[in-house]
């Protein structure tokens, strides 16, 4: 019993260290003619890294893009007035009915003349009488009959004789009050009857055409617009005007450290009025910028946007941008070189400096539905 166990257990080590010796030598044995395992990953994985990496890359270049700067703001009118009296009496006539449209120069009130008549005959008479003093004591002096000093008198008479009637003139001119530009009696402050102090106001005249589209820019927008540029707002109400810009302002609000700025728009027919919220649309100076589509932007370590592009050595570059706008063919990139060749796929498993492989994608200027 015992010596049959033994060389059971003999024959079985025998079996088990002649398989074991056959599978070293398939495995291990370079005579045999096959290298070892490690050995052959070691191999695929350095030729695998002395290869470059495949990428999918473009070329772009830069094209004029105006960005288009949008404000929340109102319609306004272009100017208005509180026209004043500038003197005092009863108001006489009123031409003008409120709402109605008024010219340049149209009389809109009537003070009554009451005692200006006749102290305007008065100065008349006096400078009439003056002129004829005058014209005798030249007469006399010429022939030596009158002395120098009665004709510097009689000539002072006449200049006073003269800035009285100038006077009366002015005050009755001022009985009459007009409209000094065209526009719309908004509101009407006195009627028939009312007696006025110099000063007091009587109609407010409002301008309606041109109109203003009136709002703030923020300090970082500012310098992109000038006066005179285009721009479009839209109303409320649903209506779209076009015009440019007029006037923006040179000092920030505290505030929201914003600007003010006007888009004067024509309104002949007076549809437009003041005080409608509206949209402004504002095409700043075009500049030269890049269309990319957005899947291709990425980050750096530092996470600042941009794009990996392939420099002409063939290795990878990260070009820091800015962006400006986008729209529906993708977004618009500043601040970069005129002509780049962006990576489209890939530039996620490459790092600035890494050499890569590229293959061309066609078209210089990309599309959002282009990858």
């Amino acid at each position: 019993m015992n010596r049959s166990i033994l060389i059971a257990a003999a024959i079985g080590l025998g079996a088990m260290t002649w398989v074991a010796s056959g599978q070293l030598v398939a495995i291990g044995d370079p005579a045999a003619g096959m290298p070892p395992a490690s050995s052959s990953s070691s191999a695929a994985a350095a030729a695998a890294a002395a290869e470059p990496m495949l990428v999918l890359a473009r070329t772009i270049e830069a094209q004029p893009y105006a960005r288009e700067i949008v404000l929340q703001g109102r319609s306004a009118t272009g100017r208005w007035v509180e026209v004043s009296a500038e003197t005092q009496g009863r108001v006489a006539a009123l031409p003008v009915a409120k709402g109605a449209a008024v010219r340049a120069g149209d009389v809109i009130v009537r003070l009554a003349v009451e005692e200006r008549a006749a102290r305007r005959a008065e100065s008349e008479a006096l400078l009439h009488q003056r002129r004829i003093e005058h014209a005798t004591s030249t007469a006399l002096a010429e022939k030596g009959f009158r002395a120098t000093n009665r004709l510097a008198e009689s000539q002072a008479g006449l200049d006073a004789a003269r800035a009285a009637a100038k006077a009366m003139d002015v005050e009755m001119a001022r009985t009459v009050i007009r409209a000094p530009f065209g526009g719309v009696v908004e509101e009407r402050r006195v009627e028939i009857g009312a007696y006025l102090k110099a000063g007091d106001g009587v109609i407010r005249l409002v301008e309606r055409d041109p109109m203003l589209i009136v709002a703030q820019v923020g300090e970082r927008e500012v310098a992109q617009l000038r006066p005179g540029q285009a721009g479009r707002a839209t109303l409320v109400t649903g209506e779209t005007v076009e015009g440019r810009i007029r006037f923006i302002g040179g000092t920030a609000d505290p505030a929201t450290r914003t600007f003010p700025v006007e888009l004067e728009v024509a309104n002949p027919d007076g549809r437009l009025r003041d005080g409608i919220t509206a949209e402004l649309r504002l095409r700043a100076d075009p500049r030269m910028a890049h269309l990319v589509p957005p899947a291709i932007l990425t980050l750096d370590d530092d996470g600042a946007l941009g794009l990996r592009v392939v420099e002409d050595d063939g290795r990878v570059a990260f070009k820091p941008a800015q962006l400006l706008g986008d729209g529906p063919e993708g977004v618009w990139l500043g601040g970069l070189p005129e002509t780049i060749t962006v990576i489209t796929v890939g530039q996620e498993f490459v790092r600035a400096g890494d050499p890569v492989r590229v293959a061309r994608a066609s078209a210089s200027r990309p599309s959002a539905s282009r990858q």
